[in-house]
């Protein structure tokens, strides 16, 4: 079993195994720290003694994340179109990594409905004409709304080779659509099989952090791109009234959490930067934040997490830190759900109540080392299922045209709730 380690340098070469060509793809070089988070541990765990070709919006920076320690040629996501085909029709396997990449678009990401479909669809339709075996591995489906989102996302699950989702609606959503019982099965996010002491090993350090002040400590991500973009500017206010009465009930810091810092015109840091301008009575701290490391920084530092983000409350879950949900999409209020956080949790999408969210931040910042215990113990659960379904990957791997199906042990997954 591989030893997951977020430092390239650390992870074993496996010099047993077969060595393949792995075309692997994802949203990658936009500056996004859960996807970079996610693109780093699939590399970990498929192992660096196979060569890689990953796709980036920046492939100078997604280069030099990981050369000289893995093999590893990175294509631009937006050009080197010709690079890209002949990369699919050779290569041993396609292996799309984590994320939301089978669903339709929200109004307010400012781009066409199907375009993710789409192009999702090309990509392993190419693939599988070549006989190439693909992957859709840890990754969400959904939202899809409509009957043509429905038919597109079909043939994509329909197609690849084996699917593995992180949720229960992506789960139901792939078996409505057609997908193959046996070929299909529900996992954790892979991020939860990063240890604590990896994404941060000198957490102990941090954790035991100076003078507070008697000050709780609040890290907060926000994220403009909501399923109701109508709404945020209202978002916005409730969220200020929530924060203004409890400060009035404890001294609060609060620490902006961006998860995105570049790429987009409204990205996590400029829209925290904003909010937290106006409020000094708040103690703001305002961090850059450019990896995973940084954002473990930081709620380490922090007693409770209020995020928009997937992958800042993955790392919380992980450290073991109180967490409030702010549920943008589905894909949050499952992971608020399975976290078992959902009931201290508030849907943005619709108006909420300033003094009932605040009343919970009180509370949840009462909860103590309890709720981070709690946490912590069920990452680790989620640790053990990833561990089970990283080895069948690598089996897998081994022998894509024999290994059709999902071995017994992992299946079981499937039926978590």
């Amino acid at each position: 079993m591989i030893d997951v380690d977020t430092a390239p340098t650390q992870l074993p070469v496996h010099r047993d195994r077969a060595v393949r060509r792995i075309f692997f793809l994802g949203t990658h070089g936009q500056a996004n720290i859960g996807d970079e988070l996610l693109l780093t541990t699939f590399l970990h765990q498929l192992g660096h003694e196979h060569r890689y070709v990953v796709n980036s919006y920046d492939p100078e920076r997604t280069r030099a994340q990981f050369e000289p320690d893995v093999d590893i040629e990175v294509i631009a996501t937006a050009g080197d179109r010709w690079r890209l085909l002949r990369h699919l029709v050779s290569c041993d396997a396609v292996v799309f990594g984590g994320g939301s990449i089978v669903k339709e678009l929200y109004r307010s990401v400012g781009r066409w409905r199907y375009a993710t479909l789409v192009m999702v669809l090309a990509l392993v339709v190419v693939a599988r004409v070549a006989r190439r075996p693909v992957l859709l591995c840890g990754i969400g489906v959904g939202p899809i709304d409509t009957r043509l989102g429905r038919f597109l996302a079909a043939i994509i699950v329909r197609a690849a080779s084996l699917v593995s989702v992180r949720d229960a609606t992506s789960y139901d959503t792939c078996l409505s659509i057609g997908a193959r019982p046996d070929r299909v099965v529900r996992i954790p996010d892979p991020a939860f099989v990063n240890r604590a002491d990896r994404l941060l090993p000198a957490l102990d350090a941090v954790s035991a952090d100076a003078d507070r002040n008697g000050r709780v400590r609040i890290a907060l991500n926000l994220n403009r791109d909501i399923a109701n973009g109508d709404r945020w500017d209202d978002v916005l206010v409730e969220l200020a009234q929530t924060f203004e009465l409890v400060a009035h009930r404890i001294p609060i810091e609060i620490h902006a959490l961006p998860m995105q810092s570049e790429f987009k015109e409204h990205d996590d840091a400029t829209i925290l930067r904003a909010f937290l301008a106006d409020h000094p009575e708040w103690n703001p701290v305002v961090h850059d934040t450019a990896d995973h490391h940084d954002i473990a920084t930081i709620i380490a530092s922090c007693d409770i997490v209020v995020s928009e983000r997937f992958h800042a409350i993955v790392v919380a879950a992980i450290l073991g830190r109180p967490t409030i949900g702010l549920l943008y999409d589905v894909k949050v209020a499952e992971l608020a759900d399975q976290l078992d956080i959902g009931g201290r949790s508030v849907d943005i999408n619709a108006p909420f109540d300033p003094a009932g969210l605040a009343d919970t931040v009180v509370s949840t910042a009462a909860l103590g080392a309890d709720e981070g215990v709690r946490l912590c113990l069920q990452a680790d659960v989620y640790r053990a299922e990833l561990d089970d379904h990283f080895e069948d990957v690598r089996r897998w791997l081994a022998d894509p045209a024999g290994h059709r199906t999902w071995s017994t042990a992992t299946a079981g997954t499937r039926r978590r709730r």
